[in-house]
């Protein structure tokens, strides 16, 4: 009796043909994914095994603070599965020592939204494997599952070389230039400016450039006392030139940014780990480049207008097809705005286990919330061509329906 207490547990693990998992597809068109692998078991010695079970979970979680004392959060159960290796049964299962492996396999709904953790929003994925035996405390393993998403952007310009220049209110000429609008986690996006005064009494204070991902979280994911959509906005990185503005203004002055998209952290659950531009039922997922020029007036004022761009983060499993497309004007994706500022912008797929079907009792992302007849998606295309290419970008990502001109800006 006192050798069988001193015997070592069960040692449980679950290893996965492939992590992350990628859909490709817009999650209308998408045939799904595979989830596989095989669940290890090593047995110290002879073990009698009443009954060993996988499960895969999939939730959305989202809350809000309402009052300083309450909170408002909503739970969405995605998708459920169970695998049974060892069913419970009167007679236990005799298992020799060793390890033993129980393969699974299951195919995963395209509509199923990627994995994502926010200030707000979580979507995880989850394997847990239990063994249970007779007197014995029960062994479990967990083991987290990250989905993203693979898609040809639904942008056109996103895939050029970003070049825009425009003029301020007839006073500041301005030129950007930066080699691509798509880049992967952990690249630096390099973008040059160029700034010229047409009156000689403005004079260029500093610059500051900042790459910013915005999560929106749609209706359909908020609590349900909370009818609006919540919005997430988070600096990723920042850059910054302070010029002498004493100097001349009517001189051409040119400007080099570097800014690194962080590399996902090593644990893609974490708060603020940067991700890749999405949308789908639940989220949408952007991200823009923003530049703020700060001036002095001729009345030693300072004011400052911004320049807003949008760019797509993707994977960095992607590989490019869209080189030598043709250019497309970059105007119309451009924003402009003019503010007053005291001073600078501080720093700062069949299956011998079973199919995956989504729970019959709690409605689902599609049914929950259907895509709006205007947000009309990409055309099909050869999926030989796009397989395994491009995440997904967002349909928006214009950033306003307006052109801010000199015209329609009046200077404060």
């Amino acid at each position: 009796m006192v050798g069988a207490l001193l015997q070592s547990p069960p040692k449980l693990s679950i290893h996965l043909n492939e992590d992350p998992i990628e859909f490709r597809g817009l999650p209308s068109e998408s045939s799904g994914a595979v989830l596989k692998g095989h669940l290890q078991v090593y047995l110290p010695q002879p073990t009698k095994i009443k009954s060993l079970v996988l499960s895969f979970q999939g939730t959305a979680r989202t809350w809000f603070l309402s009052t300083p004392s309450n909170s408002s959060q909503n739970f969405i159960d995605l998708i459920s599965h169970q695998f049974t290796f060892l069913e419970s049964q009167d007679k236990l299962h005799a298992l020799a020592q060793g390890n033993h492996m129980y393969p699974f396999e299951l195919i995963l709904p395209g509509t199923l939204p990627s994995s994502v953790t926010s200030d707000h929003l979580q979507v995880i994925y989850r394997l847990k494997a239990t063994l249970q035996r007779n007197l014995w405390r029960t062994q479990t393993c967990n083991k987290v599952v990250n989905l993203g998403r693979l898609v040809m952007p639904s942008n056109p310009s996103l895939v050029e070389t970003l070049e825009c220049e425009g003029i301020w209110n007839d006073c500041i000429n301005y030129s950007l230039q930066a080699e691509k609008r798509i880049l992967s986690l952990g690249e630096d996006f390099n973008v040059n400016l160029q700034l010229m005064c047409n009156d000689p009494s403005i004079r260029i204070k500093g610059v500051t450039a900042s790459l910013r991902q915005v999560l929106v979280i749609k209706p359909a994911a908020m609590p349900p006392s909370i009818q609006e959509h919540g919005t997430i906005n988070q600096l990723l990185s920042r850059a910054m030139h302070r010029l002498d503005f004493r100097a001349r203004s009517d001189q051409q002055t040119e400007l080099h940014f570097t800014l690194p998209i962080p590399h996902p952290c090593c644990d893609p659950t974490a708060l603020y780990t940067p991700h890749c531009s999405t949308s789908n039922d639940l989220f949408e997922i952007t991200h823009n480049v923003k530049l703020s020029i700060a001036f002095i007036t001729s009345h030693n004022e300072t004011k400052s207008f911004s320049i807003k761009v949008p760019i797509a983060i993707l994977s960095p499993s992607w590989e490019s097809t869209t080189e030598g497309l043709p250019n497309y004007s970059q105007h119309q994706f451009t924003r402009v705005i003019e503010s007053n500022a005291l001073s600078l912008p501080p720093p700062s797929y069949e299956v011998t286990s079973g199919m995956a079907t989504p729970l019959e009792q709690v409605p689902t992302p599609r049914r929950l919330h259907q895509r709006r007849s205007s947000e009309a998606s990409l055309p099909s295309y050869d999926d030989q061509v796009v397989r395994g290419l491009l995440p997904h970008v967002p349909i928006n990502l214009r950033p306003s329906s307006q052109i801010y001109t000199g015209e329609n800006i009046k200077a404060n």
